[in-house]
């Protein structure tokens, strides 16, 4: 993914709490995952604009119905005067669509935890504005 700010950057959400793009991105839901998230690790690559945002494979196909309408969700719960500290321009987001096997050994992704305020208030904000519709 690209056009995002540095991962670490603060952004504001709507009800006024502070918190880390990576952490953002970590809580927004996607029922019928795995994990009940989007995504499971989010960094940044080695001297490049692009996010790496991993997922399980199984999931696929929910995460990339969802990615078409994450610029708009992440728009929804963070605050209008954050949306600069968010994004890198007005374009929104690209994706690349590359995807890389884990190596042998190193299967095991660490799973960063994300706040359960900005968790719950995520979910609670996106069950608002996305009701999923099975296909």
């Amino acid at each position: 993914m690209k056009g995002l700010n540095p991962v670490n950057t603060l952004v504001k959400l709507v009800n006024g709490v502070h918190t880390s793009i990576r952490q953002l991105l970590l809580s927004m839901p996607a029922q019928g995952t795995t994990t009940g998230k989007l995504f499971v690790q989010v960094e940044r690559q080695l001297a490049s604009e692009w996010l790496l945002c991993c997922y399980h494979t199984q999931d696929a196909s929910k995460v990339t119905a969802r990615l078409a309408t994450l610029d708009d969700s992440l728009k929804r719960v963070t605050h209008p005067d954050s949306h600069h500290h968010l994004f890198q321009s007005p374009v929104g987001l690209s994706f690349n669509d590359q995807v890389a096997p884990l190596i042998k050994g190193r299967n095991k992704l660490t799973r960063l935890n994300v706040s359960e305020p900005t968790a719950a208030y995520v979910q609670q904000s996106l069950q608002r504005i996305y009701t999923p519709t099975t296909k």
